[in-house]
Parts: C-alpha cells; sequence; structure tokens
C-alpha cells in the first residue's frame, strides 16, 4: 500500500511539473508574439511621423515664401503711394505759391488802381462731399484773405475795395431834445419856464447810400419819440407832452478817408414834421406841426478794429460792413409857414441838441 501511494504521489507530482513548465512556455511564447507586434506597430508609426514632418516642413517653407512675397507687394505698393502722396504734395504747393503770388500782385495793383466792385454770393462753406458728410472743404469768401504768405491767418480786404455799390444803414440815437420855445396850451409860459422832466428823443434811423470811390450819397430818414412832464410852478398845473418827428433827407458821408472807416465825418439834411399832444387835468390838445427843416453834423467812429475776428464773422454771417458808434449835434427848426400867420395853431418845436448812438452798416 506504502509502495501503491508512493508511485501515485510521485506520478501527480510529475504531472503537475509538466504541466507548469509546460504553462510557462506557452506564456513566454506569447510575450513574444506581442513584443513583436509592438516593434512592428512602432516602426510604422515612427515612418509615418516622419513623412508628416516632411511634408509640413514643406507646407510651412512653401506658406514662409508666400507670405513673403505677399510683404514685399504690399511694401512695394506702399512705396508707390507715398511716392504718389509726395507728387500731389508738391502740386498742391506749387499751385498755392502760385496763388499767394497772384494775391500779392492783386493787392499791390489794388493799391495803385481804384476800387473795383467785387460780385457774387459769399458762401462762408461749400459741401462738396456728394453726400458724404465726412468729406467737407470750407471755402473762404474772396474778401477774406491770408495776412501773409506765410500765415494761416485771415483779414479782410479793405472797406475801399470790398464794398459794394449800393448800402444800407440802420442806427439807434438818443438825443437831449429841449423844445424851449414850445408854448404850453393855455398857459403864458414856454417849456423853458416850466419844470421839465423828459426822457429824451429816441430815435430809429434809416439810411440807403450809393458808394462813390471818394465818398458815399445818399437817402436818410427817422422816426423818434419824445415825452415829458411839465409843471407849471406858478399855478401848479401838470401837463404831459409828447412829440413824435419824422424826418426825411439827404446826406454825405466821407468813408473812405483811410482803407478802413475808422473815423467818419457825415452830415445830413431835410425837413421833418411831428405829430404832438398835450395833455392836462382840464385840457387836451394834439395834432401835426407843418413841415420845418433841420440840419445835422456829427462822426462816425468804427468799432471793428477791437475785435478783428469778430468782425469777420459778423461780415460773413451776416453781411455787417462795419459797426459804428457815432456823435453829432442837431438843429430842428420852427415851422417853415410864416410865424404870425401859424403862431395860434403851430407849435414852435425848434431846438439845437446833442445826440448819440450806434450805427449798423451792411
Amino acid at each position: 500500500m506504502n509502495k501503491t501511494f508512493f508511485v501515485k504521489f510521485l506520478l501527480l507530482f510529475s504531472f503537475i511539473v509538466i504541466q507548469t513548465h509546460f504553462e510557462t512556455l506557452l506564456y513566454a511564447e506569447t510575450e513574444s508574439e506581442f513584443i513583436d507586434e509592438d516593434l512592428d506597430f512602432d516602426d510604422d508609426f515612427l515612418e509615418e511621423s516622419s513623412e508628416n514632418d516632411v511634408q509640413n516642413k514643406s507646407v510651412f517653407i512653401n506658406n514662409e515664401g508666400v507670405e513673403r512675397q505677399a510683404l514685399e507687394e504690399q511694401l512695394d505698393e506702399a512705396e508707390k503711394e507715398i511716392l504718389e502722396t509726395e507728387k500731389i504734395d508738391n502740386s498742391v504747393a506749387q499751385e498755392e505759391g502760385l496763388n499767394t503770388e497772384a494775391i500779392e500782385r492783386q493787392l499791390a495793383s489794388d493799391e495803385l488802381q481804384e476800387p473795383k466792385e467785387f460780385k457774387g454770393i459769399l458762401k462762408p462753406s461749400e459741401n462738396i462731399s456728394n453726400g458724404n458728410d465726412g468729406n467737407k472743404v470750407i471755402v473762404e469768401p474772396r474778401n477774406i484773405i491770408p495776412i501773409s504768405s506765410n500765415s494761416n491767418k485771415m483779414e479782410m480786404v479793405p472797406y475801399r475795395a470790398r464794398r459794394k455799390n449800393w448800402g444800407v444803414i440802420w442806427g439807434l440815437s438818443y438825443g437831449l431834445f429841449q423844445p424851449n420855445d414850445y408854448v404850453l396850451d393855455q398857459q403864458a409860459v414856454t417849456y423853458e419856464e416850466v419844470d421839465a422832466s423828459s426822457i429824451g428823443l429816441i430815435s430809429l434811423e434809416l439810411a440807403f447810400k450809393y458808394n462813390f470811390s471818394a465818398m458815399s450819397l445818399g437817402l436818410f430818414t427817422s422816426l423818434g419819440y419824445f415825452k415829458s412832464e411839465l409843471t407849471n410852478t406858478l399855478t401848479g398845473a401838470v401837463s404831459d407832452l409828447t412829440f413824435i418827428p419824422l424826418k426825411i433827407g439827404a446826406f454825405i458821408e466821407l468813408d473812405t478817408l483811410f482803407s478802413e472807416p475808422y473815423i467818419v465825418p457825415y452830415g445830413h439834411a431835410g425837413v421833418y414834421a411831428s405829430q404832438y399832444s398835450e395833455e392836462s387835468e382840464f385840457t387836451s390838445v394834439d395834432g401835426s406841426s407843418f413841415l420845418a427843416y433841420y440840419m445835422t453834423a456829427g462822426l462816425m467812429f468804427q468799432l471793428d478794429w477791437i475785435d478783428d475776428l469778430a468782425a469777420r464773422v459778423a461780415y460773413q454771417d451776416g453781411g455787417i460792413e462795419n459797426t459804428f458808434l457815432f456823435a453829432e449835434v442837431n438843429y430842428m427848426s420852427s415851422s417853415l409857414v410864416d410865424i404870425d400867420e401859424a403862431a395860434e395853431k403851430d407849435p414852435d418845436l425848434s431846438s439845437l441838441y446833442y445826440s448819440a448812438g450806434v450805427k449798423l452798416e451792411f
């Protein structure tokens, strides 16, 4: 039994050893096959990677060449544009130089010749954009010129050269009018003999003139308003006196004594008539005076030189040629009708008085 057990044990042990050895050999062969397959795969992958790298490098080199060629073409085009811009700038500079020389020659000829009229409508700006608001060119009126060829500052052409044949003047004045010889209604006293408190004579003036080379001649008209409160110191009677005089006459202005009308002597004369009214606590009287004559002499002082820029803007935008302050002396006569015949119905508005104000010339 022991010998049989030993044989069985030996056979079982041999079978186990043989089976273990066989599994070991089988595992080794399987591993070798996997290693060979991995090596084959790595070789294929390396070959494909090397081929892709070569293709990528060639593509990169080709792209770099194309980009360099495009950059060189852009540089060539930029150089051409710079050259064309320089040519345009040179041509513009030449034209500006010619224009400046032409302006200087024109100014020199204007000093030697009589001034000529500048005709046409002034346009501060013109839009040549053809619908594009971003492309605008400001065109200065031809009566606005550069101060010099090397300056961007502008100035107006001298007054004698830029003014038109016809002109208009608006004015507003205040006068110390006192009708001292006026006789109060129902009272044996004159204006001078009573206590008077007046607002003065306020007048709105309008003149149309024609400009000659040495002077200006024209027609003048004005409408005034005067009111005064009168108190008779003897009787204590109080009355209100009102005059509304209308003047029509002719005038002369010496406005070309200088290149600009810094000082302008002038004079005008004509006829006037007035609406009047006198009202008191118990009586009232009103009516129109007969025609009488008047005379005026004065000086106008230009204000534009104080602010050249403001004067130029007013000229371009509003057509204002000049702005003046003026001072004058006035004489208004009594009625042209015989005093004896008109004494009972025509008031005596004669007066010598001073006035001052402002005028705008268009």
